[in-house]
């Protein structure tokens, strides 16, 4: 994953964030053929999570009995709350204190989605 930042010291630490988050969240990846819990995570810039609002429409078009789920951050919220193809919107604590946001990231792993992905709409995946 490459990062775009004004200062490499910015990319180091995301790149080393990035590397404990794989190995604290870390799961065989295997096929579900029908997931029944599938959480959405865009946690950027609004008009981030306002491109990835049609995502949870073709996912219920796909799973109709699965619950999606998407967390985000507190102004996403507002883009995401009426959404019909939403089932949840989870507020990621980002200006919290350290424990609170690690005892958050327990409790969501202990939720044991069956899919998780976070989509990135500006990555052009064919470079």
């Amino acid at each position: 994953m490459k990062y775009v930042f004004q200062k490499k010291s910015n990319a180091r630490i995301a790149s080393i964030v990035d590397a404990l988050g794989r190995f604290v969240f870390y799961r065989r990846e295997q096929a579900i053929p029908d997931p029944k819990t599938i959480l959405v995570v865009r946690l950027d810039h609004l008009g981030d999570i306002l491109s990835a609002t049609g995502i949870p429409q073709g996912l219920k078009g796909r799973y109709p009995d699965a619950r999606v789920i998407f967390l985000t951050s507190t102004a996403g919220k507002a883009l995401l709350e009426n959404n019909p193809y939403v089932d949840e919107v989870i507020i990621y604590p980002g200006k919290e204190g350290f424990s609170k946001r690690m005892n958050f990231l327990r409790n969501l792993r202990k939720r044991r989605f069956d899919v998780s992905f976070y989509p990135y709409p500006n990555v052009n995946i064919m470079s």
